[in-house]
C-alpha cells in the first residue's frame, strides 16, 4: 500500500472531557461536533494515519504521532512543502478543554452547548470558526 493513499480510520473512544491534540509535522484540521458517541475519524496519508496513536487518560483523549525513529527523524525534517494534511472529525458527548500544538485549523461550530475552553500551546495552531473566545 502507497503511503500516500488516503485513507480514512474511524475509532470509538471512551468517554473523555478534555482533548489534548499535539501534531507539529502535519497540517492538521480539527473539526469537532456534539454527538451521543464519543468518536473520532482520521483522513490522511496511510503512511501518517496509521501511525496516529490514541488513548483516554485522566479524561482526557490524547493524541499523537507515533513511529519508528527513522520516522522522527523524517519528521523532524518536515518542511512546508512536505507537510502532509490530516482531518480530524470528533463527535463528543462532551467537552470542557482543548489543547492545541501544531499547525491546526480547529472548527468548533458544531458543538451544540458547553463551549470549551481551549488553549494554544504555540503559535502555530490557527483557529478557524471557533465558537469561543481564546483564553491563555
Amino acid at each position: 500500500m502507497s503511503t500516500d493513499k488516503i485513507i480514512t480510520s474511524t475509532r470509538k473512544l471512551p468517554a473523555f472531557k478534555n482533548l489534548d491534540l499535539c501534531d507539529s509535522t502535519n497540517w492538521a484540521d480539527l473539526i469537532i461536533r456534539s454527538g451521543d458517541q464519543d468518536e473520532l475519524v482520521i483522513s490522511g496519508p496511510a503512511g501518517i494515519v496509521s501511525r496516529i496513536q490514541t488513548r483516554v487518560e485522566n479524561e482526557t483523549l490524547i493524541i499523537r504521532l507515533g513511529g519508528s525513529l527513522l520516522d522522527k527523524v523524517q519528521d523532524a525534517l518536515t518542511t512546508s512543502l512536505t507537510r502532509k494534511k490530516i482531518t480530524y472529525h470528533l463527535t463528543v458527548s462532551q467537552l470542557e478543554s482543548i489543547e492545541l500544538c501544531g499547525l491546526i485549523r480547529l472548527d468548533t461550530s458544531g458543538l451544540e452547548s458547553g463551549k470549551p475552553f481551549i488553549r494554544q500551546l504555540n503559535p502555530w495552531a490557527i483557529p478557524v470558526r471557533i465558537s469561543p473566545p481564546i483564553r491563555e
